[in-house]
């Protein structure tokens, strides 16, 4: 019975997707299916939840469009990469499983992974699945991404002199308006906590290659390929072109401080 059970965890489809309380949530809700992730779907669900209030709420308080650009949600294009970096983090959730399936299966299509084998290539399959699916891990992220929202937005707001379309800070105490009060509590801490779910998932693609290389597994060391037949692995960044583009507001406020920097300077 165990040997059964073994065997068809075995076989079961590899995804870094369909774990977690935040995917059994969305399941809940309707929004995704075991068989559907609805990638495009929920990405422009997202996108209306997390930035639509935020432009309703700045254009009720005269903050869409102001004569002091530096106060007008429109003209701040770190809003726009924030909001287009929360879409790309959704849609590459389908073609990251779909990649991180074929990887994995190489192990068997190519015969690296033997028979005797098989038990511990699945106990390593499993361990992946039990870390992108803690709840500990995506609790401490949602608080952490709560927090570097706060920490971002009181940074935001203090550089421009006369506060900016979401806030100022006075007597060093911040002072939010509607929309930055949406973006503290929605919009930021989504992007924050999509961004550090994908950041725990590179962690577990490496600890499951750590767990995999403890295998019985059969390399050749003369193999074409120069790497005992592993050369495969090399195709792992490819999954995340996605990421780099969606990690632009990182930079983007890297840059922002150091140019913020000089000219008080």
């Amino acid at each position: 019975m165990g040997t059964q059970s073994t065997a068809q965890g075995a076989a079961a489809p590899v995804s870094f997707n369909r774990h977690g309380p935040f995917y059994r949530l969305q399941r809940r809700l309707g929004i995704l299916s075991d068989t559907d992730l609805a990638a495009g779907r929920r990405a422009l669900l997202f996108l209306v939840l997390a930035w639509a209030p935020v432009l309703l709420l700045a254009a009720l308080q005269g903050y869409a469009l102001n004569p002091h650009h530096e106060r007008a949600l429109l003209f701040d294009f770190s809003a726009y990469a924030f909001a287009l970096a929360t879409v790309a983090f959704v849609l590459m959730e389908q073609t990251s499983d779909q990649r991180m399936a074929w990887l994995v299966g190489q192990f068997a299509v190519r015969g690296i992974a033997n028979e005797s084998s098989r038990e511990c290539f699945a106990e390593a399959r499993q361990n992946m699945a039990r870390r992108t699916g803690s709840g500990l891990v995506e609790a401490v992220i949602l608080v952490g991404a709560y927090l570097i929202a706060y920490v971002w937005i009181q940074g935001g707001a203090g550089r421009v002199e006369g506060g900016t379309w979401f806030g100022q800070v006075q007597d060093g105490e911040l002072r939010l308006t509607l929309a930055g009060w949406w973006l503290l509590l929605v919009a930021l801490p989504l992007f924050w906590f999509l961004l550090g779910r994908w950041l725990w998932r590179f962690a577990t693609w490496g600890l499951l290659l750590r767990d995999i290389a403890g295998c019985d597994l059969r390399l050749v060391a003369t193999h074409p390929d120069r790497c005992g037949g592993l050369s495969f692995i090399g195709g792992y960044p490819n999954t995340y072109v996605l990421f780099v583009f969606s990690s632009a507001p990182l930079l983007r406020q890297r840059c922002s401080s150091r140019s913020s920097s000089v000219v008080r300077a």
